[in-house]
């Protein structure tokens, strides 16, 4: 199946040395020499490149409106930036929603270059609930880096300034949808559940979006919310890109948004995405995929499928 929009995403992964702790993109060109392609990307191939972000290494991809190509890329950009940092200077990569950082280390022995490192949200991020965006932060004391999976949607073809207008209750219909399934789906184990919660601190609240106008002129909306969680499996990978291509199609028709935006769901998607609530956003993901499976926005061999993710 394809999709109906192009999706891309640029999920944060970290460089780790043999301890765990995180290598920041800085230090790879300061301590092991790696020369970057330009100032802030790291690796690139046809289809993604690897891009500096503070402490963490982002993977930028071309979008596409093709499920299969989407997770092959992500693929091949995950194994090909950890190929290269085995290969040549000993390191690993980590996809995790948490990563050890030494703050001593990389920023109050080192200078400028390193300042990044020790903000959180130098772009802001614009909360749909309250209305405003973010403020930097500074992390010159927190021990811990947070990993994103933030995925981003174009505006139709036919009007691209869609999202200008409709980017409140698109945001809630993503609350409701995306990111409360971000946090149904079932986690390896503990260790996974207590990292989203520790991010939920500075990262992963509800309604984080940020309005994109990309290089080629088209327009689009980030979703901020999701941790990169959803990257390490190409099952969750398909599943949540559906239900991103099914806000794209139910916003698009006012009677059908309607009868999600009027229940009660709304309400409590924000409180399980706070609270990485799992069992009610089971409950509400079980009981929204049911609707649009009678509203034919899914097929319910996906609605079997998607409920099969959370248990």
């Amino acid at each position: 199946m394809m999709f109906n929009t192009l999706f891309g995403t640029d999920p944060e992964i970290f460089v780790v040395d043999d301890s765990g702790n995180c290598v920041p993109p800085a230090a790879l060109r300061e301590d092991f020499g790696l020369v970057f392609v330009d100032e802030k990307t790291l690796l690139k191939d046809d289809k993604w490149s690897i891009v500096e972000d503070g402490a963490a290494t982002e993977i930028n991809l071309e979008p596409t409106n093709d499920p299969d190509v989407f997770i092959g890329r992500l693929e091949d950009a995950i194994n090909g930036v950890t190929s290269f940092m085995r290969k040549n200077y000993g390191l690993d990569t980590f996809v995790f929603p948490t990563v050890p950082f030494d703050v001593i280390k990389y920023w109050k022995e080192r200078g400028e270059e390193f300042k990044d490192c020790v903000r959180f949200g130098c772009d802001p991020d614009l909360d749909i609930y309250s209305g405003k965006y973010s403020e930097e932060v500074s992390a010159d004391d927190v021990p811990e880096r947070y990993g994103g999976g933030h995925i981003h949607m174009q505006a139709p073809e036919d009007d691209l300034g869609f999202f200008d207008e409709s980017y409140y209750h698109t945001t809630i219909l993503l609350d409701t949808l995306v990111g409360n399934s971000a946090v149904a789906f079932k986690r390896p184990n503990q260790e996974w559940v207590n990292a989203e919660k520790k991010r939920l601190k500075y990262y992963g609240r509800p309604g984080k979006i940020r309005l994109q106008e990309y290089p080629d002129g088209t327009k689009g909306i980030e979703y901020r919310t999701p941790s990169n969680f959803w990257i390490t499996n190409p099952e969750v990978s398909r599943g949540l890109l559906t239900l991103m291509n099914t806000v794209f199609n139910v916003v698009q028709h006012p009677k059908d948004a309607s009868k999600i935006l009027g229940s009660g769901w709304v309400e409590q998607a924000p409180k399980n995405i706070s609270e990485f609530d799992q069992p009610r956003a089971y409950n509400l993901l079980s009981e929204s995929v049911e609707l649009l499976g009678d509203m034919k926005y899914l097929d319910y061999s996906t609605v079997a499928n998607l409920i099969d993710l959370c248990v």
